[in-house]
């Protein structure tokens, strides 16, 4: 599976630039996207925790899974 570029193995930082979106440590480490009817979670392994405020931010690391979510369909998963 590829998104905009983004396949597993492929850098935490390029997943990012790629995605535009910031990758969030927490329960998992991953970068979010979700529109009206579908999300779709990019994991990510590897990382360090890196604190900016009460904001929890990924350094370093690389995608190792893609989870997309629908409101009527079974999620489709794809990783490493």
């Amino acid at each position: 599976m590829e998104v905009s570029g983004v396949r597993i193995g492929t850098p935490t930082e390029r997943a990012e630039r790629l995605l535009h979106q910031r990758a969030f440590s927490g329960c998992t480490d991953a970068i979010s996207i979700q529109t009206k009817h579908t999300g779709l979670t990019v994991s990510l392994a590897g990382g360090k925790l890196h604190i900016v405020g009460t904001k929890h931010y990924l350094a370093g690391g690389h995608v190792d899974g893609f989870y997309l979510h629908g409101l009527r369909d079974p999620s489709v998963t794809d990783c490493d």
